[in-house]
C-alpha cells in the first residue's frame, strides 16, 4: 500500500507543478452556424479571457456571451456567442492567459456557383507560415486534412472521388459533383498563433449535355 500511496502522491505532485507552470491555450476555435459566431478554447490554466474584434473596427462585438467552465482536473473551458448583424467583418476572438495567447478570424461568406465537372473553392489568404489546414463539409463533416507543411494531406474516405487536389494557399478544387454537394465549404488555416476560417457556399449547376441526336443542350438545374 505505501508503494501505491507513493505513485498516486507523485501523479498529484506533478499535476500540482504543471497546474503551477499554467496550461497554455492551444488553439482557438471560431465557427459561423447561419447567424451565430461562436469561439471557444479548451483545456486552460489559469483562468483565461476572451477578447471580440473586427476588421474594420466596429462596436458589434459588445453584445456577446461569454462563459468559463472549470474541470475537474482544474482546467478552464471557455466559449462566448455573438449575433452576426454586420456580414462586411472580419471578425476575431482572442483567448489570453498569463502565459500566452491565441487568434481565431473569420472572413465573411463568399458564394460559389459552378458547373458538375470540376470547381475550385478558394481559401483565406495569408503571408503566415500555415501548418495544418482542415476543410469541412456544412460545417462539421472532415473532408481533408494535413497537420504540418509540406505533408501530404489525407483525404476522408466519403469525399476521395470528389478531391482532385489541394493548392499551396489551401484552395481545394473537386471534380465530378452534384448537387449533394451542395453546401457550405469551410477552410480552417492555421499556423503557431492564429487560425484563419473561410466559409463558401456552393452551388452546382448541371454541365451541358448531348441529346439523342448528337446536340449539346444544357441540362436544367
Amino acid at each position: 500500500m505505501t508503494g501505491v500511496k507513493c505513485v498516486v502522491l507523485v501523479v498529484v505532485l506533478t499535476f500540482l507543478l504543471s497546474l503551477a507552470k499554467g496550461a497554455p491555450v492551444i488553439k482557438v476555435n471560431i465557427q459561423q452556424v447561419e447567424n451565430r459566431i461562436t469561439c471557444s478554447s479548451e483545456g486552460i490554466y489559469p483562468e483565461p479571457q476572451l477578447t471580440w474584434s473586427t476588421n474594420p473596427p466596429s462596436n458589434v462585438t459588445r453584445q456577446n456571451k461569454t462563459t468559463v467552465h472549470q474541470t475537474e482536473q482544474q482546467l478552464y473551458n471557455i466559449n462566448s456567442s455573438l449575433i452576426l448583424s454586420v456580414t462586411d467583418l472580419v471578425y476575431s476572438c482572442t483567448v489570453s492567459t498569463r502565459i500566452n495567447k491565441r487568434t481565431a478570424s473569420l472572413f465573411k461568406q463568399t458564394s460559389v456557383n459552378s458547373s458538375d465537372t470540376e470547381t475550385t473553392i478558394p481559401c483565406t489568404a495569408s503571408n503566415a507560415s500555415l501548418t495544418d489546414l482542415i476543410w469541412r463539409f456544412n460545417y462539421s463533416q472532415i473532408i481533408l486534412n494535413q497537420t504540418r507543411a509540406n505533408v501530404p494531406y489525407t483525404v476522408s474516405e466519403e469525399w476521395r472521388q470528389q478531391v482532385k487536389s489541394v493548392s499551396e494557399s489551401g484552395s481545394l478544387t473537386l471534380q465530378d459533383v452534384s448537387s449533394d454537394q451542395d453546401g457550405i465549404y469551410t477552410c480552417e488555416l492555421s499556423d503557431g498563433e492564429e487560425t484563419y476560417v473561410t466559409n463558401t457556399f456552393l452551388r452546382i449547376k448541371k454541365g451541358k449535355i448531348k441529346s439523342r441526336n448528337g446536340e449539346i443542350c444544357q441540362s436544367k438545374d
